[in-house]
């Protein structure tokens, strides 16, 4: 004991003197894992959900919108990607002395993983949506919670439900985290409120529950000896309770701004705290004084976990990050970037080299299109989403349609705003330029279609006659012509030079997706959340070519640069390619996680680049030629 609290006060004393600033080494290998067949590379792992290290700290697990990355911990250089489905996954937990991993999808699906051989064990009998996993102790039995305030248990050895845990009366409060105390005794269940549910895992009780925060608690772990159970809370305070008489025994408070998750080290000597404000603090728990401030991420910090050395803690944050940190110096000393967010829109640069994407942090990536690895980071000051995204014709620069009801127009070399114009009466859902990038068009929630002066940002022109949003929008490649399409399931033809309509296309599908013009302006395609595709006589509105009894519904369509093959994107069934002169399906990229959202071909058509579930994908067209 004596030897624990003398290495405890040199780690304090070394930790309160030492403030040495942050330096990041990004890792900015190639995602190759899990790549499907033809998909050239991928823009990105994902979204991060959840972040792990394994009990012997060798491995770090990374729960993402695609599947499990698991990570050399001491290269950062990832080793497997784990799926067995198209789902994300939401939660993830080590076993406490083995490389098992066991993952929860957006499916509720929970799974056990081998992470040293990357086998799949088994799967658990669920079927209800749950919000967290965690492994007891000694890892015969992992615990789960329901959204309707049950907690199960199972055993993992053979998959099957071991108990359930419910208060009396039956009240139906979600449950939101969960923790077991190290002799796996006792549990400790987050509310959607501000109380901690305490059970006993011998009788299958509710002990009692503990109230002590003014706002909903985030986040509840056990220290090492399982004495002291700190519950962390939006009201910016984490609250020490003393496990054997259940009474509040501290409160830390400091400049923490709103708390996500807390983290005890593996000797329960430090206690670590991830804010929205994306800071992490770390606390002396044996003292209760705060030692230190992390500082480096851009966005709120998700989830913070030390490794079992003591050495070193891994968090991870909105902004798309992972970082390592040493707990002594408090310095990143090294950092997963590797793209993981959730991109929204993207567009392909004249020249078909770029791809520039919005990520979840509202940044724009701008990524080589021969290679997918990262240019650069435009850094957006405006704190407003970004729903659609296009390049001008010269490629120096693209526009954005806002979610505040505005278009920003960026230099595409150094990200500086030319100029913001400011549309509709709601927010700009769509947007595209003229051939000569003479005109901005943006379709807006408010159902209309405004035209732009490209450069003096003066309002031309507003566009009325659709009786629902307008989410879709396209300049003719002869700039004679714009095409809009509304969730009221017609498109418009506008002449772009009088903007008045030219001709109406009838109601067909659910909500006009997408709109794609062939490369001789005489034909546009519509997607319109049906199995059938539509292409349509510009010149006279007249359904021109009727593909149906696809296999699914069809989000997104792109037509070739030749005009010769049509793209379509699904919502279950990935991309198929048309040959327009004999009307067949000649190739299907099978991937996706969910519909695809957009389309877009780039390098002079040889690759086609895809969105879906926030992943961007290039696939190789040149396949065909083997055919």
């Amino acid at each position: 004991m004596k030897v624990k609290i003398v290495i405890t006060t040199i780690i304090t004393l070394f930790l309160i003197f030492t403030n040495t600033p942050s330096s990041i080494a990004q890792d900015q290998t190639r995602p190759t894992f899990g790549l499907p067949k033809d998909a050239i590379t991928r823009f990105g792992k994902g979204q991060i959900k959840h972040i792990q290290y394994s009990s012997d700290g060798m491995q770090l697990a990374v729960a993402s919108s695609i599947g499990i990355w698991v990570y050399d911990a001491i290269t950062l250089q990832p080793r497997s990607l784990l799926k067995r489905r198209n789902a994300g996954v939401r939660y993830i937990a080590y076993h406490p002395s083995k490389n098992m991993l066991a993952s929860c999808d957006d499916h509720s699906i929970i799974e056990l993983w081998d992470t040293d051989t990357s086998k799949y064990i088994r799967e658990l009998d669920y079927t209800y949506s749950i919000n967290k996993i965690t492994f007891n102790s000694i890892g015969d039995t992992l615990a789960t919670v329901r959204n309707d305030g049950v907690v199960q248990l199972w055993e993992v050895e053979t998959g099957k439900e071991k108990l359930t845990l419910q208060k009396v009366g039956g009240r139906k409060n979600n449950l939101r985290s969960l923790a077991f105390n190290p002799d796996g005794l006792m549990l400790a269940a987050v509310e959607k409120t501000e109380l901690i549910s305490l059970w006993d895992m011998l009788t299958g009780k509710h002990i009692q529950d503990l109230k002590g925060h003014k706002s909903v608690v985030t986040s509840v772990t056990f220290n090492n000896d399982g004495t002291i159970l700190a519950s962390g809370s939006a009201d910016s305070t984490i609250c020490l309770w003393d496990t054997n008489t259940h009474e509040l025994v501290g409160t830390l408070k400091g400049e923490m701004r709103g708390i996500n998750h807390l983290s005890f080290s593996m000797d329960g000597s430090f206690l670590a705290a991830g804010c929205v404000d994306g800071t992490i603090h770390l606390w002396d728990v044996n003292t209760n004084k705060h030692l230190k401030t992390l500082t480096g991420h851009i966005g709120g910090v998700l989830s913070v976990t030390f490794s079992p050395d003591l050495r070193s803690l891994a968090s991870y944050c909105t902004d798309g990050t992972i970082h390592i940190w040493n707990i002594f110096t408090g310095i990143t000393t090294q950092s997963v970037s590797d793209f993981y967010g959730k991109y929204k829109c993207f567009a392909v640069s004249p020249d078909g080299k770029t791809i520039a994407s919005q990520g979840q942090n509202r940044n724009i990536y701008l990524f080589y299109a021969t290679t997918g690895t990262l240019q650069k980071v435009i850094r957006r000051q405006s704190y407003s989403a970004v729903q659609d995204i296009v390049y001008s014709p010269d490629g120096k620069t693209f526009a954005t349609a806002n979610y505040n009801k505005t278009i920003t127009i960026l230099d595409s070399d150094t990200g500086k705003v030319k100029s913001i114009l400011m549309t509709h009466a709601n927010r700009a859902n769509c947007i595209a330029i003229s051939p000569d990038g003479n005109i901005i068009a943006s379709g807006s929630q408010d159902k209309t279609v405004s035209l732009w002066d490209a450069n003096t940002g003066e309002l031309k022109n507003t566009l009325k006659g659709h009786k629902e949003p307008v989410i879709s929008i396209a300049f003719s490649p002869d700039g004679r012509t714009i095409a809009s399409g509304s969730r009221d399931m017609t498109v418009h033809l506008w002449d772009a030079n009088t903007a008045e309509k030219k001709t109406f296309i009838r109601e067909h599908g659910m909500k006009i997706s997408d709109l794609s013009f062939s490369p001789d302006s005489k034909t546009i395609a519509s997607a319109a959340y049906s199995p059938n595709i539509y292409l349509w006589d510009v010149a006279t509105g007249k359904r021109h070519l009727y593909l149906r009894r696809n296999p699914s519904q069809i989000a997104s369509i792109a037509f070739s640069p030749d005009g010769k093959l049509l793209a379509i994107g699904s919502t279950t069934k990935g991309i198929f390619l048309y040959d327009l002169r004999t009307k067949k399906v000649i190739h299907n990229f099978v991937w996706h996680h969910r519909w695809i959202e957009s389309l877009a071909f780039a390098l002079g058509g040889k690759t086609l680049v895809s969105l879906s579930n926030g992943v961007l994908y290039m696939w190789d067209m040149t396949v065909l030629q083997s055919q």
